[in-house]
């Protein structure tokens, strides 16, 4: 055993423990930041971040066993103090973006799939170049540096004292546990970046509790933790080091932020192009548009807060594609899966729905709506007749024992957590057959199931087949009867009736269509629609009819519930999915 060991052996204790715990938040940070930054699917960056750092100084200590000797008591203090400082170099980074916008969209224009929404306009390069490539190399390895440090801490600590190894790694687990907690309160309280520093403040902690009592280390830390502690204070109130990029473009005017364990939301003035937009308003609408908020979930799920100016504002909902099903059912009841800022609310409201209850899984939203901005939207999920649950919504339906006339879901992928949003080879689970089989048992005998989703997705179709699917599964005669997909400015709304829709109601959706000058893709017994809906339909989701359609779009269930893959196409063709499976690029290999 090494001199001085039964003295400060549970301080090092302390210390892994410490250390361990800022490393797991740190990690786990980066998911958060890199989800808000960039595409959701770049969250998992961190994890080869951590294994990059912790195996480069493991691999180190291994290789130069002279520059590690024990006698160096130090240097586990010195390692854990660094790590503290190397989380300034990502805090850093932050302050760059602040002052130098430009600097933030040569990094990271080439994340965002121009498609979908474009940095800036102009060309949009393919391919990276040598200086970018460049950059984007320092940034991984200063990102990965605290991983670096505190692997040399933990090796050097499990190296030095194998004896004792047991314990050791009991707190090291310890720590790391505790680290999964702590940075969900951390992240409510201080928001992403300024929890960098409050990371750092931890590995700085852990360096006092690893350093000697008598040595020149202990001199230099409060120095540090004074700088990590009077940054975080200072980026509190300031806001100096924030990121202001949303939606692959950056809006120095974010009117409100916060932070959660899953999410961050931000709300900044709706731009022109976005208020026009109106994905499924009627063209035939000549009435004014209602004053809008932006609201965005990380960097792509985006939903929108309207101004409440009362029948003015409901009336600009009367004339939407989405609100089809309440034409159907007058006075319904209503239960709305996340309903963001509200437009599925306010759709419900202007058809006169007499019970609405918004199950809504993310309480940031529902605070930017009814504290936040209460006096822009009028309190939406507080007016009367509105019953707002905040919950996961297929959690809700499972658990709930009513029945409501109609169940409403619009565009909802978007706004969901990034590990569980609807994007391509990403699962969601409210889209599966088990969720349809959960949203028909809780369906009155004339209730209506309506879904939203944008029709250039083939997701469209996937609503169809697991349609099809449930009402073969349900014993139904006639499956076609049942369903009804109507689009207008590319959003198609699926509509699953328990019952067969009946020739009034088929004549009613036909002459709203005509008035309102709606694309019908299927409606029962019309001879106009979509080709391919049309077939699909027409052939109950039958094999064959999968086999020869060049996507995946067979029903998914709970142990698949994946968007859509490329298992139908020979194994020597490559399949390029982008976003939502929008499109499908295919060569080959």
């Amino acid at each position: 055993m090494n001199n001085g060991l039964p003295e400060r052996f549970s301080s090092l204790c302390a210390g892994i423990f410490i250390v361990c715990m800022a490393t797991l938040m740190y990690e786990l940070l980066l998911t958060r930041i890199f989800s808000v930054l960039m595409w959701y699917h770049f969250a998992s960056m961190a994890i080869s971040l951590a294994l990059f750092g912790l195996g480069a100084a493991a691999l180190l200590v291994y290789l130069r066993p002279l520059w590690f000797k024990a006698e160096r008591v130090a240097q586990p203090g010195l390692f854990a103090l660094l790590a503290g400082l190397s989380t300034l170099l990502l805090f850093g980074v932050f302050l760059l973006f602040r002052a130098d916008p430009q600097f933030g969209f040569r990094i990271l224009s080439f994340f965002h799939q121009p498609f979908y929404q474009p940095f800036q306009q102009g060309n949009v390069r393919q391919s990276l170049e040598m200086g970018q490539l460049l950059l984007l190399t320092l940034l991984y390895l200063a990102t990965a540096l605290p991983f670096f440090f505190s692997g040399l801490v933990v090796t050097l600590l499990l190296g030095r004292y194998h004896r004792q190894v047991g314990r050791l790694y009991f707190f090291d687990l310890l720590g790391a546990g505790s680290g999964c907690l702590l940075i969900i309160l951390v992240l409510k309280l201080v928001g992403g970046i300024t929890s960098l520093l409050v990371v750092g403040l931890c590995f700085v902690l852990g360096a006092f509790l690893l350093s000697p009592r008598q040595g020149r280390l202990r001199r230099w830390i409060p120095l540090v933790a004074l700088l990590l502690l009077s940054l975080s204070v200072g980026n509190q109130i300031g806001r100096f080091a924030d990121i202001h990029f949303v939606r692959g473009r950056y809006e120095p005017n974010l009117l409100w932020r916060s932070w959660n364990s899953f999410s961050r939301v931000a709300v900044y003035p709706a731009q022109a192009e976005e208020m026009g937009r109106a994905w499924g308003l009627s063209r035939n609408y000549r009435g004014p548009v209602p004053e809008q908020l932006g609201m965005v979930v990380d960097d792509t799920g985006y939903t929108t807060m309207y101004r409440w100016q009362g029948e003015e504002t409901l009336q600009f909902f009367r004339q939407n594609v989405i609100n089809l099903a309440y034409l159907l059912r007058p006075g319904a009841e209503s239960l709305i899966i996340g309903p963001g800022g509200g437009k599925d609310v306010l759709t419900a409201m202007a058809n006169g729905a007499r019970r609405i209850v918004p199950v809504e899984i993310n309480p940031l939203i529902v605070e930017a709506v009814n504290e936040r901005f209460a006096d822009f939207t009028g309190t939406l999920y507080r007016r009367p007749g509105v019953e707002l649950q905040i919950a996961e919504g297929r959690s809700y339906i499972r658990r709930s024992r009513e029945s409501f006339n109609i169940i409403q879901a619009s565009a909802v992928f978007g706004r969901m957590p990034p590990a569980a949003g609807a994007f391509t080879l990403s699962e969601n689970n409210l889209y599966t057959l088990e969720a349809f089989q959960d949203y028909w048992g809780h369906l009155k005998p004339d209730g209506v199931l309506t879904i939203s989703r944008f029709i250039f997705e083939r997701e469209t179709l996937r609503l169809v087949s697991l349609g099809l699917e449930l009402l073969k599964d349900a014993g139904v005669a006639d499956p076609a009867a049942h369903i009804a997909v109507i689009k207008e400015r590319g959003l198609a709304n699926f509509m699953l009736k328990k019952n067969p829709f009946t020739k009034v109601e088929l004549e009613q959706l036909r002459e709203v269509s005509r008035k309102q000058n709606y694309d019908i893709v299927y409606l029962p017994g019309a001879k106009k629609g979509d080709r391919t809906f049309r077939a699909l339909i027409a052939s109950t989701g039958s094999d064959q009819f999968y086999r020869d359609f060049p996507f995946d779009i067979t029903p998914t269930d709970d142990n698949r519930p994946f968007s859509i893959t490329c298992s139908n196409l020979p194994p020597f063709w490559i399949c390029s999915l982008s976003r939502n499976a929008a499109h499908l690029k295919i060569g080959r290999s």
